[in-house]
């Protein structure tokens, strides 16, 4: 057993593949008939990432990557990894119905730099490009660490919010 304390469940409880499928219910009713989903995922877990995506009801179009720079923003960042030190993080864009009449800024890259943050902070890139991307949609984050305007941000750890997921969602599905 390792005394070293790195991974997710030092920093926050977590859930499981099947929690998380199981939220598919709590989630189905809030979602638009035209959908994106962006999930953040390490590479590492890009298979369950994938079968949590089409459990939700989305299909999988690409993937966009994160890479991390050191804190002045200049080369690789250098991570953990058993093979290869991880210096990148993901994200599966997947949708559902038909988003391409939603869609209204094409101009987006599927990669971005930005200096590594703290344990699963994620860099405000990717929200910035949804909002480009699809003005004026409902956007909606789980498992947010902050709350965002013109978005409804859901989490333990989101100021504002701090309830349990569940609760939350349904909360707002009423």
């Amino acid at each position: 057993m390792s005394t070293v304390k790195r991974g997710a469940g030092s920093q926050y409880s977590t859930m499981s593949l099947n929690e998380l499928s199981d939220m598919r219910a709590l989630l189905l009713p809030l979602l638009e008939d035209d959908a994106v989903l962006a999930l953040w995922f390490v590479s590492c877990q890009a298979r369950a990432a994938l079968e949590l995506m089409n459990v939700w009801g989305f299909v999988q179009k690409q993937i966009w990557t994160w890479e991390k720079t050191k804190k002045d923003g200049t080369g690789q960042a250098f991570g953990m990894g058993r093979i290869a030190r991880g210096c990148t993080e993901h994200l599966f864009v997947g949708t559902r119905g038909r988003i391409s009449k939603h869609l209204k800024n094409k101009s987006q890259r599927t990669s971005f730099q930005h200096p590594a943050l703290p344990h699963s902070q994620k860099p405000d890139n990717v929200h910035q490009m949804l909002d480009l991307m699809f003005p004026g949609e409902t956007k909606l984050e789980i498992f947010a660490r902050r709350p965002r305007p013109n978005w409804t941000t859901l989490g333990n750890q989101c100021e504002g919010d701090g309830r349990d997921i569940h609760l939350s969602l349904q909360e707002l599905a009423r």
